[in-house]
């Protein structure tokens, strides 16, 4: 029986849009890689213009996608090598060899291929939630007379102990002043409250509910009589507020104090 024209037409049809549907994303994800900065944000087009690498080359050398390659070869090898040895073993023994509960481990072996592997999607997902993403700047401005402004900015991407509190270490002898805050709300109530020690500046979040949450950017200033400096380890100190512990990252803070000018 002769497939009518009408029927090709629909199978032919179907088909071009399923490709359709492939290839987009794949042109879009391609095209997107090879563009510059400029051409993604501001001049839009299709097809890059200015056709670059730049993105690969700071994936490879900034991001440290080789050590991370390298980890994942590691890991996959060594687990494969593992379960290898330990699987010939433990099929050996199940066949060969009568003794007490073997039929019952059979059969767990067994139960354990019925589980669909969607179920690893739940530790997976605690595991994923656990560790997130937070972006960390800075910025000092030299206000003269040996005052400097830092404004220091905090970006919750996805990470899932919100953040309670944030830490600036001071050297000995700084003198602080006009601490500030800033989040997206309007709500004054909401706001973090400044503490300045004899060693650190924090900032608190007066309540549970007030802690950073996904997908925002909260903003910490001060002005310290100290030039940004990263001698002596300065760290920035970010605590969760379900894990209680804290997260330490370097950059530039304020070090020691400078003389009037």
């Amino acid at each position: 029986m002769r497939e009518t024209l009408a029927n090709r037409t629909l199978t032919y049809g179907l088909l071009g849009l399923f490709v359709l549907m492939v290839a987009v994303p794949l042109f879009w994800m391609v095209t997107t890689a090879l563009k510059p900065n400029k051409d993604l944000y501001e001049d839009f087009s299709y097809f890059p213009r200015r056709p670059t690498l730049e993105h690969f080359v700071r994936v490879i050398q900034r991001d440290e996608l080789l050590t991370n390659i390298r980890n994942s070869l590691v890991v996959a090898l060594t687990t494969t090598a593992v379960t290898v040895v330990v699987s010939a073993l433990a099929a050996f023994s199940i066949v060969r060899y009568r003794y007490r509960g073997r039929e019952w481990i059979g059969r767990v072996i067994l139960f354990k291929y019925l589980l669909p592997s969607a179920m690893l999607f739940v530790p997976l997902y605690a595991i994923v939630t656990s560790l997130g993403h937070l972006r960390l700047v800075m910025k000092a401005f030299d206000l003269g007379g040996g005052q400097w402004r830092y404004e220091y900015g905090v970006q919750n991407y996805d990470f899932d102990p919100r953040i309670k509190s944030f830490t600036v270490p001071l050297p000995p002898g700084v003198t602080v002043t006009s601490p500030g805050f800033h989040d997206p709300d309007q709500d004054a109530g909401n706001n973090w409250t400044a503490t300045i020690g004899p060693n650190a500046i924090t900032f608190a979040a007066p309540s549970a509910a007030a802690a950073q949450d996904y997908d925002t950017l909260f903003n910490f200033r001060f002005t310290v009589n100290a030039a940004p400096s990263a001698a002596g380890g300065v760290v920035v100190s970010m605590r969760a507020q379900e894990t209680r512990s804290a997260i330490k990252q370097g950059i530039l803070g304020p070090g020691t104090p400078t003389a009037p000018r």
